[in-house]
């Protein structure tokens, strides 16, 4: 086992700050905190050390049940990330759908917000 983690563990545990649950907050929502308690060993399994309890936590759970909210890079108010914050996903291109007329034709379609006109 780590010396490290053993010191920073007794050090909790004497600053009776060691509890049963784990309590985590969302990048994106710091203002609600989630309490996390380990009830299976399927944690247990994929959680093997804690370099992974991260990854874990941003990729394969869904514990923040709030929608992400970011901002896309065309800045429109109205087109704002509409999914669950987690698992983590690409929130860098803005896939709404918009009118377009090309520029050469002036054909009118849709397309999603963030593809240019050459494609």
């Amino acid at each position: 086992k780590s010396k490290t983690w053993k010191i920073i563990m007794d050090t909790m545990d004497s600053q009776s700050i060691v509890g049963e649950m784990l309590p985590l907050t969302c990048y994106r929502h710091p203002d609600i905190i989630y309490h996390v308690v380990q009830k299976d060993n399927l944690t247990k399994k994929v959680v093997s050390d804690n370099s992974q309890l991260m990854y874990y936590v941003q990729n394969n759970n869904k514990w923040c049940k709030d929608i992400c909210n970011s901002s896309f890079p065309c800045g429109i108010e109205a087109h704002r990330c509409k999914k669950l914050c987690t698992p983590r996903h690409d929130d860098t291109n803005c896939k709404t759908k918009v009118d377009f007329t090309f520029l050469v034709c002036h054909h009118t379609t849709t397309k999603e917000c963030y593809i240019d006109e050459e494609v």
